[in-house]
Formats: structure tokens, sequence, C-alpha cells
């Protein structure tokens, strides 16, 4: 017998997939409430994809730690590149949004491409790829609107 135990532990921990909610309310980013139905209930769906490109837009939105509802993971530091110069801000756009996606295991891989860059005004395009291989494109638009 040995003084100490052997413990043998994988190679590999795998973190597990966060489940999703089978049905989720739709919200609308325009007006800040959720979808509603003529009777006033919520607008719900159970597509996978739309509720992950849903989840997807709100963590580019909410800023990191600003929240307590959130893990403090949660979310994106987009405010910490406020009032920076346009080539410091673009240079640093693609590393915020990746490291803010990469939180959550359901989404595997972000391609981001600028579509537009005129003035104070620069529009990204997101290909993003989900843990089921399924593909969200989302448009963001950073700058002065």
């Amino acid at each position: 017998m040995a003084l100490f135990p052997q413990i043998n532990f994988p190679d590999i921990i795998q973190t597990p997939i966060l489940p999703y909610d089978k049905k989720s309310p739709l919200w609308d980013f325009e007006t800040g409430c959720f979808l509603q139905d003529e009777s006033g209930k919520w607008t719900v769906t159970e597509d996978e994809t739309l509720i992950l490109a849903q989840l997807a837009r709100l963590m580019l939105m909410t800023e990191r730690g600003m929240y307590e509802i959130h893990d403090f993971n949660f979310g994106c530091d987009i405010l910490s590149i406020i009032g920076y110069d346009k080539n410091y801000v673009l240079s640093r756009l693609s590393k915020l949004i990746k490291e803010a996606l990469s939180t959550d295991n359901r989404f595997k891989d972000v391609q981001i491409t600028v579509v537009s860059n005129v003035e104070e005004n620069i529009i990204l395009e997101l290909r993003i790829l989900t843990y089921r291989g399924q593909q969200i494109i989302q448009t963001v638009n950073v700058g002065a609107a």
C-alpha cells in the first residue's frame, strides 16, 4: 500500500455542451421588448439556430461584468475601445468579438468580415459556426449611427 493513493485522471476532460431551452421567447432588439402575439403572449420558438443567433447578439450587446444577472464571462468588452482611433478599434474588434463568443461552448468558430468602413461607422458581417455545424450570419454596426 502506497502512502499516497493512485488516482487515474482521464487525459482530456471534455466540457459538456450547455443545454438550451427547448422553447425560448423571441426578443425584439429594436424595441427592447419580447415579441408578442395578438393576445399579448410572448412569441416563442423552438428553432435552435434562432435561439443561438439571439444569444450571440445578446452577448455582443452586453458589456462584460456590468450586470450581476449574467456570469462575469458573459458579454463583450466593447466599451474598452470607445474613444480610440479608428485603426485601433478595427484591430481590436475581431479579437473582442471572438473572445466574447468563445466563452460559450455552443459557438465553435466565428469569421469576421468588414463590410463597410466609412467615416465613424464600421459594419461587420459575422459568420458564426455552432456546435452542431449550423452557420449563423449576423451584421454588426459599430460606431455613430
